[in-house]
């Protein structure tokens, strides 16, 4: 997976930067991400309370992600059939 998806699409990551370009030629000056936003992403993963999203949302999908991998689950399910159909 990656960031974007992981931050925007299923809100189970915290956005440090997204607007980074990378360039080949060295035209533009390369941003380093600061020591503040990395303390402060952190700080937003560590809060505890009942408030955190962001914590509440990566249990649920741990649950789910369990869930799909049980005997009968529907990731289970798929995997199998897939080495059924490939040996």
């Amino acid at each position: 997976m990656n960031a974007f998806l992981l931050v925007k699409e299923l809100g189970l990551a915290v956005e440090i930067r997204m607007d980074y370009v990378k360039d080949f030629e060295g035209k533009t000056p390369v941003v380093i991400v600061s020591a503040e936003e990395i303390e402060g992403a952190i700080r937003k993963l560590m809060e505890k309370g009942e408030e955190n999203e962001l914590r509440k949302r990566v249990k649920e999908m741990q649950e789910k992600s369990r869930i799909a991998m049980e005997e009968g689950g529907s990731l289970r399910l798929l995997i199998e059939d897939f080495i059924c159909n490939i040996s």
